[in-house]
């Protein structure tokens, strides 16, 4: 049987130890890279909503473990949100899509700022200090005033070169204007007015629920947007993480059903192997990858790197380890075991793209994905913070369901990310 807890403490140990966590040698502050590329040991660029991520994720694992380090750690990276967090014109309270040469970059994202704003609440919860709850507000009041459509939806960039929201950067993508991503918004609304008791988050938070409900297909899956059929299983994911905390906080059924329809989609989802593909709803596109030999040659000669008019279907990392967590949800929610089992499978997988070599700096790190067609399987020589995050959490969730302690449903919420 595999060691869940193990696993998951093998990877949260790259996460802080290998390199992947900046650390500002003039100051007492880090933040998280996007990736490290094993083909030319490189890390690439800073990224905000991972550090978002991993403050959430260290705040779990010190309250796990009751160990200090990991407090430290996730507050010297709210530490670096607060620092570079935008503090005048449109984007005041907005969190930077990157940080370059200690400067602030141009672009911002309103989930970037989500997924930052659930970091800095639950930083302030844990250590009631005041300059998180200052800066989890300003995010939070930007999101609703700024990014929020009147029907609940998100626009998804600011661009504070042009002091405008610009969405041609990212035209018919899954994380543009109206994404079902933005779904997990909720989360951050919903926390603010826990901590503020300001009525308007919980407005906001409604709208973006009822919005949510349209973005949903009768099979459970979540569509990119609202005038798209194509599934992206990591933004389905995200859309339904945000319902399972609407769902506790609210002990609504209609949520839970929304939930257990997701959770099912996913189960059919699922592949043969426990993984999940990146993409569905596509139709023929293997068949017009396979016969484009320039995208095969350059798959081989290193990762994913493809034409913008070609997809593919990648066996991902991110969205597995997201899928196990739901599936463990839903298992908690209804003790039927097909949801514990798939999960399972889904670990299995994760366990499989984990990089196991304790000579190496990089070991306990997820690999991005696998592609896996006829002649050809490769793993990717990427391997995302954000994925190793999800598969931590995902592993510790197996371990706590393995030792038969009770989970409860808040439990659970308390600690999404």
């Amino acid at each position: 049987m595999m060691d869940f807890k193990k696993k998951s403490l093998q990877t949260i140990e790259w996460i802080i130890n290998s390199g992947i966590r900046y650390q500002y040698p003039e100051n007492n502050i880090n933040a998280f890279y996007d990736s490290y590329y094993s083909h030319n040991k490189r890390y690439s660029f800073l990224y905000c909503e991972v550090t978002g991520y991993a403050i959430k994720l260290l705040l779990n694992f010190h309250q796990r473990e009751k160990n200090i380090k990991y407090l430290k750690i996730a507050q010297r990276a709210g530490d670096f949100l607060v620092r570079y967090q935008c503090k005048q014109g449109k984007a005041t309270g907005a969190i930077p899509w990157t940080v370059e040469k200690g400067r602030e970059h141009h672009h911002y994202y309103s989930f970037d700022t989500a997924m930052c704003l659930i970091g800095l609440i639950d930083l302030y919860n844990t250590t009631k200090e005041q300059k998180y709850f200052v800066s989890a507000v300003l995010a939070a009041d930007w999101l609703i005033n700024f990014a929020q459509n009147k029907n609940g939806s998100f626009k998804a960039l600011f661009d504070s070169h042009q002091n405008v929201f610009d969405n041609k950067l990212l035209e018919n993508a899954w994380s543009g204007d109206g994404g079902c991503l933005h779904i997990k918004h909720i989360i951050g609304l919903l926390k603010t007015f826990k901590m503020t008791g300001q009525s308007k988050y919980l407005t906001s938070a409604k709208k973006t629920l009822t919005w949510a409900k349209k973005m949903q297909n009768e099979d459970g899956a979540f569509k990119i947007r609202e005038d798209s059929d194509i599934i992206f299983t990591h933004a389905h994911c995200y859309a339904t993480e945000g319902i399972i905390y609407a769902y506790i906080h609210f002990d609504d059924n209609e949520y839970k059903k929304i939930i257990l329809d997701s959770a099912d989609w996913l189960l059919k989802a699922q592949n043969q192997d426990g993984s999940f593909f990146d993409y569905y709803g596509l139709p023929g596109i293997l068949t017009r990858l396979i016969k484009t030999k320039k995208i095969i040659k350059k798959i081989h000669n290193g990762f994913f790197t493809i034409d913008s008019n070609a997809f593919l279907k990648i066996k991902r990392t991110d969205a597995t380890a997201q899928a196990a967590r739901i599936m463990l949800f839903a298992y908690v929610l209804t003790h039927n075991i097909e949801y514990q089992d798939a999960a399972a499978k889904s670990l299995g997988f994760l366990d499989k793209m984990q990089i196991k070599d304790h000579s190496s700096s990089q070991n306990g790190a997820v690999c991005f994905g696998l592609l896996d067609l006829p002649g050809i399987k490769k793993r990717s020589h990427k391997y995302p913070s954000w994925s190793g995050m999800f598969m931590a959490d995902a592993m510790y969730y197996m371990f706590i369901l393995q030792q038969k302690i009770n989970i409860k449903p808040c439990n659970i919420r308390d600690q999404i990310f």
